[in-house]
């Protein structure tokens, strides 16, 4: 018997309705009796996001993650994936392993120790090295936490500070094929400042390295290293010096080499009440491009800001403007000669309205600038999107509103999906008094694409 046309397509199209190959609204990722303490998201270069957090629990603290495809689907336990627990966690950092999986590092006070960790979990949710994972630092001496990084081929790029005598000591491990490249505690690179401040690592095209610390003897500067391939110093031995400013304690936010051969570091001024913001840019031959002191990215009246580096090194910031009554979001970029695209104290991500913005995210990895936040414009907490085009200008005046933000909001997180949209991660409080993790997928338009 034929089917007649209409009804064969009714069926059609109820099949697609009823699959599975797309969540419906925003997807729960896990659940909490209290909020966690750390949370990180990272793509994982492929097919989704991972999201990682450190949450308290009544015996201590526990270490957990979860994968979710670009469909809306959890990909690895049913709720979430345990890696680790004890008393206290700290330092939690977050990267791809560019083949599905994730890498994280974590510092461990259990037992009165401080001891850092190193963890891959691979695209299946199974763990690279027993767990809780490869040891990175030593258990005898007080140290910093652990940069991360890890390049295309899959090797992991390791950075910590431990202390030595009065001095800080920073040191370097790569890992290949699971196998440390330096025996012990690493390669040893610089004496570093005694206040043990996270140092910073990331690779080149030419399999050397870079590393970022603070200066033994003047906290206040910021010196460079760049180790090739042979694994020979090419800077000066003692470090090359990034930037110098008198009173200021550079805490470092972003280090990566850009697509025209440079490593550019963005830092965040310790010992300032609102948010400074700076960064330099320097040459293999260890040419500053922006002076001594860097360029100058944030405006006076400026706090709790985001940042996002795209590839090519345009660099993106959303910040909270502080000086009206009510809190606003403004976004600036800056290209690589240090120009902006708006005006010197950037622009609005809506029009003039009511109501207040908060806690800015940036997403600006890949395509066009795309800023997540909080605003009370017509209810007590939304979220809401604003992506820019590459002429400034916006792509919905208003800003798009994505979702309700929950009763005791907090900052959303974001991660692209590679396609001019990202995936929105954020806490919400759930009716039974717990934590609920939430996902969202947003297309460059601002709808939602589940």
């Amino acid at each position: 018997m034929r089917v007649p046309e209409r009804l064969s397509a009714f069926l059609f199209f109820s099949c697609l309705a009823s699959s599975p190959l797309y969540a419906t609204g925003p997807v729960t990722l896990a659940h909490w009796t209290t909020p966690p303490q750390e949370m990180r998201l990272t793509s994982d270069r492929k097919s989704g996001v991972i999201v990682a957090w450190i949450v308290p629990e009544s015996s201590g603290v526990s270490l957990g993650a979860q994968a979710l495809d670009f469909a809306g689907h959890p990909r690895w336990a049913k709720n979430r994936l345990a890696l680790a627990s004890g008393s206290t966690f700290k330092e939690l950092r977050l990267a791809s392993d560019h083949h599905g999986g994730a890498i994280f590092v974590w510092q461990d006070e259990s037992l009165g120790i401080r001891r850092s960790w190193v963890q891959g979990i691979s695209s299946e949710g199974g763990l690279r090295w027993p767990a809780p994972g490869l040891q990175i630092s030593s258990a005898t001496v007080p140290g910093s936490g652990v940069w991360l990084d890890v390049d295309d081929p899959g090797r992991i790029y390791l950075a910590w500070e431990e202390l030595e005598g009065e001095h800080g000591l920073l040191r370097c491990q790569i890992l290949e094929k699971n196998q440390p490249r330096w025996p012990g505690a690493g390669r040893k690179i610089a004496l570093a400042s005694s206040a043990l401040v996270t140092p910073a690592i990331t690779f080149d095209k030419e399999n050397g390295f870079f590393v970022v610390w603070h200066n033994a003897d003047h906290g206040s500067e910021l010196l460079g290293q760049y180790v090739d391939s042979s694994n020979h110093l090419f800077w000066e031995p003692y470090g090359h010096s990034i930037t110098t400013q008198a009173g200021s304690h550079p805490q470092i936010q972003s280090l990566l080499v850009t697509s025209d051969d440079e490593l550019l570091v963005v830092w965040k001024e310790g010992d300032q009440p609102s948010d400074a913001w700076a960064a330099q840019s320097i040459s293999t031959a260890g040419r500053r491009r922006w002076g001594d002191r860097g360029l100058v990215l944030t405006p006076a009246e400026a706090e709790n800001a985001s940042l996002s580096v795209n590839p090519d090194g345009k660099i993106n910031l959303a910040w909270e403007d502080i000086g009206g009554a009510l809190h606003k979001i403004f976004v600036q970029q800056w290209d690589r000669k240090g120009q902006t695209l708006w005006t010197l104290s950037g622009t609005a991500v809506t029009e003039p309205r009511d109501g207040e913005q908060r806690d800015p995210f940036m997403v600006a990895e890949q395509g066009d600038p795309i800023v997540l936040w909080l605003d009370n414009f017509d209810h007590p907490w939304d979220i809401y999107t604003q992506r820019f085009k590459s002429n400034g200008d916006r792509a919905d005046k208003a800003g798009t509103y994505v979702t309700p933000a929950g009763s005791s909001p907090t900052r959303p997180m974001g991660c692209p999906d590679f396609s001019g949209g990202m995936v929105a991660v954020w806490l919400e409080a759930a009716a039974s008094n717990g934590w609920q993790l939430q996902a969202l997928r947003v297309k460059g338009s601002g709808t939602q694409a589940w």
